[in-house]
């Protein structure tokens, strides 16, 4: 049994068997490209491992492609690319680290992905979210939660008057949380790994962030590495 999709003037006819196949070649191809952003390119694993998983999964998915013609050719990509742009809008989104604020835990250039889905968000999430003063989305570490007090003492950042575990080294600027600070509901206090580098919600332009602001968790979750 045959499928047909219909363009202008033409009619484009693909069997079942080689429908379940494209299928199957347009997710795998979106799952390699965050496989080779996420791991290949960051060095999260030797290189050698993600040439075998590209020589053992990846490869053979090329042959249904095998002999169509080019119409039938840009029809996959119009669907690959329709195909990733949904799952961008709804559910995982490629996201590219500019600046130090987050290193050594998060490196300057380096690719990540975006958790749509995440709604859940607890002390220590990485998060990315839109800032409407600088127009821009910023990536930062969520520190204290709707509710929680923060303050900034003598270079430690209490939250809830407990030293937050989420923050290395002594915190030179205090700004919003110089004295003590209580979280309204839907706001969450963010601050950057590389805090002495970090514009974040100590600052009065930045500001707690506002839950609707939050475009989702950051992939991969890492914990703060020592500077």
């Amino acid at each position: 049994m045959n499928h047909l999709f219909l363009f202008p003037r033409h009619a484009i006819s693909f069997p079942r068997k080689k429908i379940i196949k494209i299928i199957q070649l347009i997710i795998h191809h979106f799952f390699l490209l965050c496989y080779y952003v996420i791991i290949k390119y960051n060095n999260a694993v030797d290189s050698i491992i993600v040439d075998t998983f590209e020589l053992s999964i990846i490869q053979p998915l090329y042959k249904p492609l095998l002999g169509i013609n080019m119409r039938k050719k840009i029809f996959i990509i119009l669907l690959t690319f329709a195909l990733t742009l949904y799952i961008s809008r709804n559910f995982y989104q490629l996201n590219l680290i500019q600046g130090d604020s987050m290193s050594p835990t998060y490196k300057n250039m380096q690719f990540t992905l975006i958790d749509k889905r995440a709604s859940d968000f607890q002390r220590g999430d990485v998060i990315v979210f839109y800032c409407p003063s600088f127009d821009c989305t910023m990536v930062k570490r969520i520190i204290a939660l709707p509710g929680d007090t923060v303050w900034i003492f003598d270079g430690d950042v209490l939250v809830n008057g407990v030293k937050s575990p989420f923050i290395n080294g002594k915190v030179a600027f205090e700004g919003t949380a110089s004295q003590k600070l209580l979280l309204d509901d839907a706001h969450f206090f963010v601050m950057g790994d590389n805090h002495a580098l970090s514009k974040d919600s100590r600052y009065e332009e930045i500001g707690c962030i506002l839950y609707e602001n939050i475009t989702g968790r950051l992939i991969p979750s890492r914990p703060v590495v020592d500077t």
